[in-house]
C-alpha cells in the first residue's frame, strides 16, 4: 500500500494550485523521501536472505527450476535436546525450516524445556507440532533397555528413546506421509528439498530408505544424523533400530544399528549426495569436529553394492545418488 500512497501524493503536489506549487527541485526531494523507505525495506528483506542463504547455497538449490508442491507430502521430524546451554542453537534453526520450507515439522526434544522466538509464518501451511518429554524421567521397559546398553556414555540409548515418543505420539500421522525425514535438531541443508523433489518425481520404483553414504574408515557404519523412510515403514524402521541396539552388545551405536536395518530389511535404499551446510549453521558434535557438508564424505561404494544399485530414471543425480535393492538376507 505504501507505493501507490506515495504516487497519489506527488501526484496531488504536482497538480496543486500555482500559489501552493513547490519548485520542481523541491518537489524531486519529496518525491526521493517519499520512495526512500520503499527502496530500504526491499534492500533489508535481500540482505536478510543473503544472511541465511549464501550464494553458493542459491546456486545449489537452483540447478534446475522446481516448485515446492511435493513439501507438504514430505515431515521433517527434527530430535533436539534443548539444555539450557542449546537454546540458541536449536530455535534459530527450527525457525530456518518454517521460514525456507513447506515441510509437515514435527519436534521430539527429549528435555521439557520450551523453544524461544519461534513463529509459524503465513506461507507455512503444513503441520507444525511440538512433544517435550524428559529424558531423566524414564518408563520401566525405558530403564531395562538402558541398563542393557554397555555403552553408557553414547547418546545411541537417547536417541533410540526419542525415535520411539515420537512414533509414540505422532506415529498415526506420521504413517500417512510419503517420507518422513529424521534430522538432527542442530543442522540446516538448504538442498534437501531439491534432492526431495529430484526423489518423488523419478519414474519407476521409489526407494523407502533414504540414508547417507558409509565412511570408509567406519565399513559397517552409516551416519543417523539424517536418513528417511517411507511413512508406512516407520514402525519397522524404530522396531529394527531398536532390535538391533538390544541384541548386539558390540552394535550399539545408532550408526552401526542404521547399517544392519539398511542391509537387513531389503528395501530399495537411496544413498543421499552430499549436502553443504551454511557456515552460520556448522556447529561441533560432541568430538569437538564440526561437519560441513551431510554427509561428512562422500558414499564408500563396495564392490558387492555396484552388482545390485539402480538409476534413479529421470534424475540428474550422480551414481552417489542412486537407488539401491538389498536381498533379504536369510
Amino acid at each position: 500500500l505504501r507505493l501507490p500512497t506515495n504516487w497519489f501524493l506527488i501526484f496531488l503536489l504536482s497538480s496543486s494550485p500555482p500559489p501552493l506549487r513547490c519548485s520542481q527541485g523541491m518537489t524531486a526531494l519529496l518525491a526521493l523521501g517519499m520512495l526512500l523507505p520503499v527502496c530500504i525495506s526491499g534492500y533489508s528483506a535481500k540482505s536478510t536472505w543473503s544472511v541465511e542463504l549464501t550464494q553458493e547455497d542459491k546456486q545449489q538449490n537452483q540447478k534446475e527450476d522446481f516448485d515446492r508442491s511435493h513439501e507438504p507430502r514430505i515431515a521433517l521430524l527434527l530430535t533436539t535436546h534443548n539444555a539450557p546451554n542449546r537454546h540458541d542453537v536449536y530455535s534459530p534453526r527450527i525457525q530456518w525450516w518454517l521460514d525456507n520450507s513447506n515441510f509437515a515439522i514435527y519436534v521430539v526434544d527429549s528435555t521439557n524445556n520450551s523453544f524461544s522466538k519461534i513463529t509459524v509464518p503465513r506461507n507455512h501451511t503444513s503441520p507444525f507440532k511440538v512433544f517435550h518429554f524428559d529424558q531423566n524421567q524414564l518408563t520401566s521397559k525405558e530403564e531395562a533397555l538402558h541398563r542393557k546398553f554397555t555403552l553408557k556414555k553414547s547418546s545411541s540409548f537417547y536417541e533410540l528413546v526419542s525415535l520411539q515418543r515420537a512414533g509414540q505420539k505422532f506415529g498415526s500421522e506420521l504413517r500417512q506421509y510419503l517420507y518422513v525425514i529424521k534430522l538432527t535438531g542442530k543442522y540446516v541443508v538448504p538442498s534437501l528439498s531439491h534432492h526431495l523433489f529430484n526423489i518423488t518425481r523419478a519414474k519407476g520404483r521409489k526407494p523407502m530408505l533414504m540414508v547417507q553414504g558409509r565412511r570408509k574408515d567406519h565399513d559397517r557404519m552409516i551416519p543417523s544424523e539424517l536418513f528417511g523412510f517411507s511413512g508406512v515403514i516407520m514402525r519397522t524402521i524404530f522396531e529394527g533400530l531398536h532390535n538391533f541396539l538390544v541384541r548386539y552388545k558390540e552394535y550399539q551405536l545408532m550408526e552401526q544399528s542404521l547399517y544392519f536395518v539398511t542391509k537387513n530389511l531389503g528395501y530399495a535404499t537411496y544413498h543421499l549426495p552430499r549436502m553443504r551446510i551454511p557456515h552460520q549453521f556448522r556447529i561441533a558434535r560432541g568430538d569437538g569436529s564440526m561437519l560441513a557438508y551431510l554427509p561428512e564424505v562422500k558414499r564408500v561404494e563396495s564392490k558387492d553394492e555396484s552388482r545390485d544399485t539402480l538409476e534413479l530414471q529421470g534424475s540428474h543425480e550422480s551414481r552417489d545418488s542412486a537407488v539401491e535393492s538389498r536381498p533379504r538376507d536369510s
